[in-house]
């Protein structure tokens, strides 16, 4: 019971672990929504019985450690974007680093959680282009699927070759919304689909036009994503975390993975620069230092 507790999210954030603890000690029926502040202080509003909610709820933060590589990756000012949004925990990252300054486009295909994802996005002060777009290689319309296991975690939405009870929904491609200026940050999420969501950027990628990109695989390297952004001048690390900060491990490492957090990758053009930001130890997002 002492180890559950020994985690960077409760020792780096004294807050959240009084939360957690207060949510155990009081126990009985959830409401279907709740409101929290993230670790930054801006507000989120989440389903209690939901992936992303329960995260919150607990932790405080949905995937610590690709939340700190955005959160030190991120400068204000820049252009950022988040495909695969959801309720907007990534994006309130990305916004939080860039401020009014900056730009920040939120892309969530599934119209239900577009929604929740939009009355987040109203409360905070960086504003946010929000699209009810699939991202994908092609302008047109795609399908949709909600598998099963969706009510429980509404990020499991993927495109589909034509399930029954699929949602037709308007695809873009990147190349359409970036024609010409720099994206600084990518976060890439789409269950699976990411190629497809890189080749619709083929000419802002041709042109070195985006610094940094994470992205999930849960494939072992080298995969088509890998590959594909390869080719195209990145540097590939994987994403790991320890107790006291990131780690960046190279793309064939051995290492174990984590057998209950995605995997995550960062592809770059300034590998130096990646790895002097992410180098100090500790939890900048969640206010911790060395």
């Amino acid at each position: 019971m002492i180890f559950g507790w020994c985690k960077p999210e409760y020792v780096y954030a004294p807050r959240q672990a009084l939360r957690r603890l207060s949510h155990v000690l009081v126990s009985g029926p959830s409401a279907p929504f709740f409101e929290t502040r993230l670790p930054w202080g801006m507000p989120i509003r989440a389903r209690s019985g939901e992936a992303h909610g329960k995260a919150l709820r607990e932790l405080g933060v949905v995937d610590l450690a690709v939340t700190e590589v955005l959160w030190r990756l991120t400068d204000a000012g820049e252009v950022v974007a988040d495909v695969g949004a959801n309720i907007g925990c990534m994006t309130a990252v990305l916004a939080s680093r860039v401020g009014p300054s900056g730009t920040v486009w939120a892309f969530e295909a599934h119209p239900a959680v577009f929604e929740e994802l939009c009355g987040n996005a109203a409360r905070w002060t960086t504003p946010i282009h929000a699209e009810n777009v699939a991202v994908w290689r092609t302008a047109g319309t795609v399908s949709l699927e909600t598998p099963p296991g969706f009510e429980t975690n509404r990020g499991l939405a993927r495109i589909s070759a034509g399930a029954n009870d699929a949602l037709q929904v308007p695809a873009r491609m990147l190349d359409d919304y970036f024609p010409g200026g720099a994206l600084s940050v990518l976060k890439l999420d789409v269950e699976g689909h990411e190629l497809a969501v890189l080749e619709g950027a083929a000419r802002l990628l041709a042109a070195g036009r985006l610094r940094d990109c994470v992205f999930e695989e849960h494939r072992e390297p080298p995969t088509p994503v890998t590959e594909h952004l390869r080719d195209r001048g990145y540097e590939i690390f994987r994403i790991a975390r320890a107790f006291r900060g990131v780690r960046l491990l190279p793309l064939d490492s051995r290492e174990p993975r984590s057998s209950w957090e995605p995997t995550s990758f960062l592809a770059t053009r300034e590998a130096g620069r990646a790895r002097k930001r992410l180098a100090p130890r500790g939890w900048q997002c969640l206010g911790g230092r060395p």
